[in-house]
This record gives structure tokens, sequence and C-alpha cells, in this order.
């Protein structure tokens, strides 16, 4: 329940931020116009892309919190049991940690689609795909938030840091924007 609660806020406040930057972005355009006034103007538009990211970097905190929580959870299950486990070794035993033998079966998996072999390897709950998917989340939330804020700051930003930081920050946050809906609107939804 946990998980499904956190993806549907993901998802929501995905939409949320898809449908606030991109009128922002391509404001010269009437479809941008029409976006930007369903949210009550440019201010309230701003606003919710604005809010939204926070939401979203609370959120992403949340689930950090919520990983490292059951970890705990499964280190004290071990111990109960009689088995000493490592913090490191309780998450890279976690479902979505990319292991050695999923690095293997990708391999395989590429030789497959090559066809250099016949069978398509197994994985378990989670192929390396879906595996690969959640570290983009991370790596994605990230850098939208750091470069979000730094775009929102933009005035204490520039007292720290020259303004071609800045112009950076604007870079990465809109391709990495165009990625994230580009994935989520071709492969995940299709996945």
């Amino acid at each position: 329940l946990a998980q499904r609660v956190q993806h549907w806020v993901l998802a929501v406040l995905f939409v949320l931020l898809a449908l606030t930057g991109f009128p922002m972005k391509f404001a010269e355009h009437t479809w941008a116009r029409m976006v930007i006034d369903a949210f009550g103007g440019l201010y309230w538009a701003r606003t919710v892309h604005h809010w939204s990211g926070m939401a979203l970097m609370a959120g992403f905190a949340c689930h950090l919190v919520y990983v490292l929580w059951t970890i705990q959870q499964r280190r004290r299950a071990a111990a109960a049991a009689g088995h000493a486990v490592s913090f490191y070794r309780t998450l890279t035993a976690l479902p979505m940690w990319v292991s050695p033998t999923d690095v293997k079966k990708m391999g395989q998996q590429l030789a497959y689609l090559a066809m250099m072999r016949k069978t398509r390897p197994t994985y378990g709950r989670f192929s390396i795909k879906e595996k690969f998917e959640y570290i983009g989340v991370f790596w994605g939330t990230t850098l939208l938030g750091l470069t979000g804020l730094m775009l929102w700051g933009e005035q204490l930003v520039s007292h720290v840091f020259g303004g071609r930081v800045l112009n950076i920050a604007l870079i990465a946050h809109t391709y990495e924007a165009f990625l994230a809906v580009i994935h989520v609107g071709i492969l995940h939804i299709i996945n």
C-alpha cells in the first residue's frame, strides 16, 4: 500500500509539473497560453509548478526514509533469527538493487536480442529494465530538484555562482524534463 501511494503521488506531481513547466518554457505558442490560462494565469502556474516541485522533493525524501526503514526492519528480522547482517548487505538484497546476477542476465538478454542465445533470461520480481527505471527516478528527481531550486532562487544563486551556472541549470532542467516526459509518456506507460 505504501509503495502504491508513493507511486500515485509521484504520478500526480509529475503531471502537474509537466502541465505547468512546458507551457512556461514554450510561452510563445497558443497551446501554452491556453494551459497557463487554465491554471489561472502565469502567477498560479508558476506557484503550482514551484510547490509541486517542492512536494516532489519532499516525497523523494520520504521515499528515502521508507527505504532506510525497510532496511532497518530487515536487519532486525535477521537479528531476531540469529543472523547479523550489515547495512550494506541488506541494502544490496533489496529487490530494486541492481545485483551482479542482474548484470549477468542483462548480458544474456543482449545475447538473446542479438540472436546469439535461444532463450530469454528469466528475472525475479523485477527485471533489469525496471530496476534501471527506478534508478532513473532517483537521478531525474535529484537533477530536476537541484536545478529547479537554482532557477527558482536565481538571485541567491547568482551571488554565489557565476551567471553561466544558471544557463547550465536551465539547459539541464529542460532536457531532463523532456527526457522524463518522453520516457514516462512512451516507455513507462506502454510497458
